[in-house]
């Protein structure tokens, strides 16, 4: 009965606190897209990528000229583009960009109902800020409800964030760093989608922006993970137990 009593004070404080809340992964959806273009009188150029995957993605892309470049990363918990490009000659007759997109959209169900504190870093890096955008949002699935969402730029239609970041929220204006911590209720009996995008665009300049969700959530192995390493713990031990046996002998 005390055992009991004790298992049950530790898990009422481990979910009444800030730590990180153990989730069970439902899936995932990474997203690059990359572009070039070039204006006349320099042969004229439109190119673009896009690429979409449920593992992490990495890609780069540079353009024929070697004046512009585009890449982005996006994983579990963070996302990063940057985009550079230099004008042909100097009288800019011809004008030479580049683009980066990139979106990590995650699915999951907590294992316990608590309140957590989503620690989140913005990094910027950019020239002008309204050709900068980042956004990060936690979406409540099963109820429809958008629980909090943060963002500064603007996007494609369609992509839209809650409260806004500029300038002034970051440590060195247009190139430092804002950070978030977001305390956050979560359901166990729910299914959340936490999506971080970010996203640029380059002509005669440098951009660059990273997100990354610090702490807050914890991914937990799945059980048929967990049976792999068990079973694989097993076969050493085995071996070196037959390995013994046949010194001994």
């Amino acid at each position: 009965m005390k055992t009991k009593i004790i298992i049950a004070l530790l898990t009422l404080t481990f979910a009444s606190t800030g730590y990180p809340v153990p989730i069970n992964i439902l899936d995932t959806q990474y997203t690059t897209t990359l572009g070039d273009f070039t204006s006349p009188p320099y042969p004229a150029t439109n190119y673009s990528r896009t690429q979409s995957s449920a593992a992490p993605i990495s890609d780069t892309l540079y353009d024929s000229h070697g004046d512009s470049e585009a890449s982005a990363n996006a994983g579990l918990f963070g996302v990063s583009e940057v985009t550079s490009s230099s004008p042909y000659n100097i009288s800019f007759e011809g004008v030479q960009s580049s683009y980066a997109f990139v979106e990590s959209d995650l699915w999951f169900s907590p294992l316990t109902s608590q309140t957590t504190t989503m620690n989140i870093q913005i990094s910027l890096n950019t020239l002008q800020f309204h050709y900068q955008q980042g956004a990060v949002n936690l979406l409540d699935v099963t109820t429809g409800n958008e629980v909090w969402s943060y963002g500064n730029g603007t996007f494609p239609s369609g992509i839209t964030y809650g409260t806004a970041l500029d300038p002034s929220d970051f440590t060195e204006g247009i190139q430092g760093t804002d950070t978030l911590m977001i305390d956050t209720d979560l359901n166990a009996s729910d299914t959340y989608e936490l999506s971080l995008l970010a996203g640029s665009n380059s002509s005669d300049d440098f951009e660059n922006e990273s997100i990354q969700l610090l702490s807050g959530l914890e991914p937990v192995p799945e059980p048929s993970t967990v049976a792999l390493i068990g079973l694989g713990s097993l076969a050493m031990v085995m071996v070196r137990r037959s390995y013994s046996s046949s010194a001994v002998s």
